[in-house]
């Protein structure tokens, strides 16, 4: 008999006392063992549907949180990733991919207040763009909307656009009578207006190659931050809202690399200051994220290591593993189980 793997390992996940005790009251803190993985992305999904807001799951690195983001790519959990602007400390606004692809989750954040969250620490603390700097450098276009090309035209070239007899790469737009195309930045189409004498008729996105239509839109926002606009900046507790809930993940590593953020921002702290008198100190730089996790008690803490932890809730689920092509190491280790009990259920994807 075949069985998906996902509703063992939920209906495991709602077994265990830890979900069972979030149930009965989410406002209390619980500290967990044994959870990462495919497991832990099954957990995650199961925890957001059970509650109204937000549920964030802070990585400690961004490999882990690529990982994680894998793993609910595999379970066919749907979330927003929020990842860092690739830059140090103390850098500029300059218009990158990544500060537009962080934008973009920023601004998915707003839309979604119900979604599943993931990010790591450095993108969680470090500064970003303020929800008021945001919504005023957005632009939204829908069918039925004035059809203004010169004004359209002159706000994408103020936002660092280039306009070109086509278009075909990120950061172009191109007119052609009652059409407009442009590339957005943090989008893997380009966007077609066509209008209809002095309104938008239709939007769609389209193939630069081929030309062909991607799909319909009923309406585009685009973000548009100039590279020497003045860009306010903010921590990431504007984008929290008191009834979120929170993982944190690994809660020895999550200091760690807190650490060494404090020990990047100290070391530029002196050019900074050198290049604009007014840049804040390290500690205001940074998202207090130590306070935070001591005053956030709408959160379930990952613990690094078993049995450090008295009270700690247990999952004994293991994420996948490899035996290396040892059969016979393989044999032994589902004998063991089936010996102790166990169903055990065989996955190949």
């Amino acid at each position: 008999m075949q069985q998906h793997i996902g509703p063992l390992v939920q209906s495991y996940i709602k077994s265990t006392d830890a979900y069972k005790s979030f149930k009965q009251d989410s406002t209390k803190r619980q500290y967990i063992e044994g959870l990462e993985g495919y497991p832990l992305a099954e957990a995650l999904s199961v925890y957001a549907r059970s509650i109204e807001r937000r549920l964030w799951a802070i990585c400690s690195t961004e490999v882990s949180a690529m990982q994680l983001c894998k793993d609910l790519q595999t379970a066919s959990v749907p979330f927003i990733y929020i990842p860092s602007n690739g830059k140090l400390l103390y850098s500029p606004w300059e218009g990158t991919d990544r500060e537009y692809t962080q934008l973009k989750s920023l601004a998915a954040l707003l839309e979604h207040p119900s979604r599943l969250v993931i990010t790591h620490l450095r993108a969680f603390v470090s500064p970003v763009v303020s929800i008021g700097s945001l919504r005023e450098s957005e632009i939204r276009l829908k069918i039925g909307d004035p059809f203004e090309s010169t004004k359209i035209a002159d706000t994408l070239a103020a936002g660092g656009y280039y306009r070109s007899p086509s278009t075909s790469v990120p950061g172009e737009f191109s007119i052609h009578g009652e059409v407009l195309d442009f590339f957005p930045y943090d989008s893997p189409h380009p966007v077609r207006i066509y209008a209809d004498w002095e309104r938008i008729e239709r939007i769609t996105s389209f193939d630069p190659m081929s030309q062909d239509t991607v799909k319909t839109l009923g309406h585009i926002t685009v973000t548009l931050l100039k590279e020497r606009q003045k860009i306010e900046t903010a921590d990431i507790g504007a984008y929290v809202d008191e009834k979120d809930y929170f993982f944190f993940l690994g809660k020895e590593r999550l200091e760690s690399s807190f650490h060494s953020l404090t020990v990047e921002a100290k070391s530029l702290y002196r050019q900074a200051f050198l290049d604009d008198r007014l840049s804040p100190k390290p500690d205001e730089l940074l998202f207090d994220y130590p306070r935070f996790v001591e005053t956030r008690q709408r959160c379930t803490v990952v613990m690094d290591v078993r049995g450090q932890t008295k009270g700690a809730h247990v999952f004994d689920i293991d994420g996948p593993r490899s035996f290396f092509g040892n059969f016979s190491m393989l044999k032994e280790e589902l004998t063991q189980m089936l010996t102790n009990g166990y169903m055990v259920v065989i996955y190949a994807g």
